[in-house]
Order: C-alpha cells, then structure tokens, then sequence
C-alpha cells in the first residue's frame, strides 16, 4: 500500500469489475437473499489480513484482463486538479508512484521511487530530508520509445511551483508551512542536491518527516512550460479531460490508453515500469484494465453476480446476494471494520462570495456550537447502522480509531443521540417549537434548511431520509437535495452556495496529521470554511495551531496533550458529525489466483498483484 501525505479527497462511492461468466440470478432469486446476523454472517466470510511487504506477495503469471468501475465520471486527467476529486485520483494512482510506502503489519515506512536519510539539528531545531531516486525510472508514452528520466527536477518543481505555490489550489499547499515558536510561519523549500537527489528543509523539527514529505508529482517537462507560458490557469488546464489519453505520460504500471465518456477508461500495463517480482516480471500482472463508468451500486452488483466483474466492494444492504448465493464463482472478505467513518455530515459556516451567506438565516445556526452539538444529539446512529447498514457498523464517538497511536477512549463524543439534550441545547440558543410544533429561532423564523448529497446510489438517500425523520419529530425541516458529485465539489471548493452536506472522505486516519487540508483552516477542504487566510474564530486558532504543535513535536509522549486536546475540542465543536465505522467487505472473483490477496483496515485490498489462473 501507497501511502501520500495527504490531503484528503472526496469520494462518492467505492467499487470494482469481470470477463467470464457465472450462473445469473433473476429478480425474484436476488429477493429471497437476506443477510444473516452480524456475527454469523462476518463468521462466514473470509479475513486475511496483510502480512507487510517482507513475506506478502509471490511471484506470478502476466496476463488477462482487468475489469474494474467508477461510478462517476473523471474530472480530469491532471494530477493537480485531480487531488479534491477520488474517481479522478484513481487514475493518476495507475500512472504515478510515490516516493515511500508504509507498512502497516509492521508500522514502518519502505522506499518505493527513492531511499531517504534524515539529518537533524537540535540547537538549530531544524531537519533535512535527503531523497535519493532509484535508478531506471522513466516517464514513458504508449505506444512510443521515447523514454524521459525521471529526475530530481521533477520532485523539486513540482513541491516548490505547484504545491508550494497558493495560486495553484493545491490541497497540499498549507501542509507546508511550519508554524515557528513565535507564532510566525515559514514555508518548507526543496533543493536540488544532483539528477537523482533532492532536499527538502524544515526551519524546524517534525514528527514524521517521511509522512510530511511524500509524494506523486506530475511530469515537469509537461507542466513547467505551461507554467512558464500562461501561468497557473494554463497548469490546471493541461491534461483536461478532452486530451487523448496516450498523449499522457506515465511512470507508474499503467498507460492511459482509452476514454470513452460515459462508458469506460482503459489502462494498458506499462512494460518500462520498475517494480519487478522476483522472476523480473513488471508488476501488475494484468495486460489492461477497463475500468467501466457505471450509474449505481446496484448495477456493479448485478454485474458481479453475472461474471462480469473481478472484484466488488460489497455495501451492506446487497451483502445478501453476494455471501448467499447457491453457487458463487467468487470469495468474500471482511477487513475486520473500518479505520473511521466516510461518510460525515457538516455544516456551512463559509461567508461564502461577496459574504452572500451573512444574510442567510442558516448561516446563523450553524456558526452556532450548541447548534451542531443538538444536529449530533438528533442523529440517530443506532438507527442509521441497523437500517442502512444492517447491523455491521459500529457507531463513530471517537475522533481518532484505535489503531492510531494518539487514540484515547476517554476522548469521547459526548454529544450521542438524545433528543430530550438536543432539545436543550436548542433552547439554550433561544430556539423552541411553536404551538403547531414547528422549531422557530428567537427571531420567530422556522428552523428549515437542505441536506445536500451525492445522487450516486441509495445509500445518501436512506442517510438524508433517516436525519430528516428524526428533525421532524422535534419540528424542523430538512429537505434532501440529491446533487451530482462534481456539482458538490463546484459547491464545497469554489461557489460554497450550500447548507448542509454528507460526502465520503478518502484517505486515512493511521496518521494524526493526515488531512491537512480538512482540519487547518486554510485549507482547500477545510469544508465548512475553507481557505480562511486566517481563522475566523477563537476556536479554529486554537484548533489550528494544536495541530501545527503536534506536527512538529517529534517525542510521542510531548505530542500527546496537544493530540488530546484537539480531539476534545473538534468532539465539542462538531464542525462535522461522524455517523459510522462500518465492516468493510469485498469480494474476489475465482478467475484469480488469490495467493497475492490480503484485506485488513489498514492496508486496505491489496488487489495489485493478482493473477490469473494457468
């Protein structure tokens, strides 16, 4: 598994596809499937959790094809634009690499594009860290000879000129100032050292300087002309998504070799790429992969149970076809429950453009902490993991899971379903309901607003349906807003002309520091306010600079009152409310050697090395 030092993305929905066939089930079969208890049905299943890197995978046999789906449409084919979008970010993962990679099973970081050597100066209070590139690494075209070294240029430009500057919108770019200890901030700068070294300085010490530092980048010889010639609007326009896809280089294990809007993008296996197993073959094994754009869940799974899909991220509520079908050509696995939640609920407290918001009742409300403390109380959890989930997920109170090395239980959201508290807190703000029931504030307006969601699959509709159930009861009224996922991210990142919002997060929570640019507040998926030059409110300093402390105290035992305390304060604040740890489950089709197979919370599905039967 890759890990960046990310900067979160937004996701939609999850997902995976096949080319053989299994027996097909009607309407009326698919019906009578129902999934068992729980327990019974996660005692049913498989669990093969990854071993790390030293013993995991085994060399196999190249070949085949692999199915796989997306259930919207890439934004783009550039790596910067793509970093806010996850459809889009799954291609540029197929044809980029990274410079490090973590091991979960034994919690320590491996090189991938580059070894690495850290210097620090204690009187100094600085730190260094020295990359060095592996040898043989090429950006490459389909279907061409031409081969371009990757060099420590690359990895320079694109953290000084893209990330590093603010006019590219980079999710990475706020990641990089080190608050000093006089409260001034000094941006981290990367040096060339030599065509296959580089350097990046820190004014200051940080925990997890590999973590802070890694990295994919785009291809220089590509985006610094554009730069050079018509400025940061001419970067994030190259590789839009009307190019042919072959004009894109890669250096990763796949070339871009097809896109069809609406229908599907095709990856063909990059023969120059530099992982080999052990026999010298290039991984991953696979000749392509067509990842199909599908409209629902519902059709992955009806695809799946035909043969027509290699893997299938299994959600809950079609879990019973899967695990119970009469004659499955497939394997199903469980990943022993999820790190956190995906799925969130947050609320608007952006001025928005030209302050348009201010005059908005809502906006009000939600900048309002005893108000985000009651939406908490009134989200029924139990209710949400028993009715969407079926019973596997585990209610989200902590901000931290436990496999994160600052989680504390006695962190704990106080703020559970309790409709009597929500309506006490309510009322604390001036808020109760009228002779006819309906919630009007202290001004006489009723207490009425959207819940915006991705239009993608049903499961955002049974959240919505679920939170606007339970506010009606207390008398306010919450209308769904399906939406298009690329609208919502129009709307979170640049108009920030909406009310409340669910969407799925991707990227990882192993890491306190992962997601700088949700939790400090300049950043571009600080979503409730983003891009704030500075906090607007006493709380949002003293969040932001919790985080920056923590970041840069290196000794575990120093950072962990700073870690606790921002737990505390964003479980107080509810900026965004968590509504579940869900079981994660997944299924493998039997065309595949699965010896190379592993699923756990941590590494997540290790499907890059699978092969097919000979």
């Amino acid at each position: 598994m890759k890990k960046r030092p990310l900067v979160f993305a937004l996701c939609a929905a999850a997902l995976v596809l096949s080319c053989h066939r299994a027996k097909e089930m009607t309407p009326e079969q698919l019906e009578g499937f129902a999934p068992a208890g729980a327990a019974e049905l996660i005692a049913r299943v498989n669990f093969r959790p990854f071993p790390g890197y030293d013993r995991a995978f085994v060399p196999g046999e190249p070949g085949g094809t692999w199915y796989t789906s997306m259930l919207n449409e890439p934004r783009t084919f550039n790596r910067l634009v793509a970093e806010g979008d996850a459809d889009s970010m799954a291609i540029q993962d197929r044809v980029l690499d990274s410079l490090a990679q973590f091991d979960t099973a034994t919690s320590q970081w491996m090189p991938r594009l580059a070894s690495w050597v850290v210097v620090t100066d204690e009187e100094a209070d600085t730190l260094d860290i020295t990359y060095t590139l592996r040898e043989g690494l090429y950006w490459t075209y389909y279907g061409s000879d031409v081969k371009i070294p990757v060099t420590s240029d690359d990895f320079v430009f694109w953290h000084n000129e893209i990330t590093g500057d603010v006019r590219m919108r980079s999710a990475g770019y706020s990641a990089q100032y080190v608050v000093m200890p006089d409260g001034s901030s000094v941006q981290r700068r990367a040096y060339r050292v030599d065509d296959r070294s580089f350097r990046i300085h820190f004014p200051r010490i940080v925990a997890n300087p590999v973590f802070t530092t890694n990295m994919n980048v785009g291809p220089r010889h590509h985006f610094e002309p554009a730069l050079r010639e018509g400025g940061p609007e001419a970067v994030r326009s190259l590789f839009n998504i009307s190019v042919d896809p072959r004009t894109i280089p890669s250096m990763g294990a796949w070339h871009v070799t097809e896109y069809s809007p609406g229908q599907r993008v095709v990856f063909t296996r990059n023969p120059h790429f530099w992982e080999r197993d052990g026999r010298g073959a290039s991984v991953a094994y696979p000749d392509r992969q067509i990842m199909r754009i599908l409209p629902d869940n519902m059709t992955e799974m009806l695809l799946f149970l035909q043969g027509d899909l290699e893997a299938f991220v299994v959600r809950h509520d079609l879990i019973g076809p899967v695990v119970n079908h009469p004659d499955p050509a497939w394997a199903v696995y469980h990943n022993a429950g999820a790190m956190g939640s995906g799925h969130l609920w947050t609320f608007n407290q952006n001025p928005g453009i030209d302050d348009r918001n201010l005059n908005e009742p809502w906006h009000e409300w939600f900048n309002k902490a005893p108000f985000r403390q009651a939406m908490s109380s009134m989200l029924n959890r139990e209710r949400i993991i028993l009715q969407v989930h079926r019973g596997l997920a585990m209610p989200m109170y902590w901000w931290f899971p436990p496999a994160n090395e600052f989680y504390c239980p006695d962190i704990r959201l106080k703020w559970t379903y309790d409709p009597r508290r929500a309506l006490e807190l309510l009322e604390s703000i001036g808020m109760k309901r009228d002779a006819q029931g309906v919630m009007r504030d202290d001004r006489g307006r009723p207490v009425e607003f959207d819940i915006s969601f991705p239009s993608a699959g049903a499961l955002w509709d049974d959240f919505a349906a679920i939170i606007a159930d339970e506010l009606a009861t207390i008398g306010i009224t919450v209308t769904p807003v399906p939406t298009d996922f690329q609208r919502l991210v129009e709307q979170l990142m640049g108009t920030f002309d909406w009310q409340t919002l669910m969407i799925g997060l991707t990227g990882g929570a192993l890491f306190p520091t992962q997601g700088t640019n949700v939790w400090l507040s300049n950043g571009n998926l600080h979503m409730w306010h983003p891009f704030q030059e500075t906090p607007a409110r006493e709380w949002e300093a003293r969040k932001d600079w919790l985080f920056r402390e923590a970041m840069f105290t290196y000794d575990p035992e120093r950072a962990r009152p700073l870690w606790n305390e921002f737990q505390e304060l964003m479980l107080y604040q509810m900026p965004l409310v968590w509504m579940a740890r869900t079981h994660g489950f997944i299924a493998v089709s039997d065309y595949w050697d699965r010896t190379n197979f592993f699923f756990d919370n941590a590494a997540g599905a290790q499907l890059g090395r699978l092969f097919t039967y000979r």
